[in-house]
């Protein structure tokens, strides 16, 4: 029995420590995406948007509202 309360631990110890790195890794990956699409924001679209105003082109929190998320990540 207690061969396999051991063995229980080292199974479960592995699969915490997997699903932590996995956790991380995929936290790190979206905090690039985050930092990647605001610096592209930036470039390429602020001059002519703003947010929550009109500017040059129109403001795009309302127009965000109405889309749905899965447009506005592509």
């Amino acid at each position: 029995m207690r061969n396999i309360s051991l063995k229980f631990k080292k199974v479960w110890k592995s699969a915490f420590v997997f699903a932590s790195l996995s956790f991380l890794i995929v936290t790190v990956t979206q905090a690039q995406d985050l930092v990647e699409g605001k610096t592209l924001f930036k470039s390429k679209c602020a001059s002519c948007h703003a947010l929550d105003h009109e500017s040059t082109g129109p403001a795009l929190t309302p127009k965000l509202n109405e889309l749905d998320e899965a447009w506005a990540i592509k």
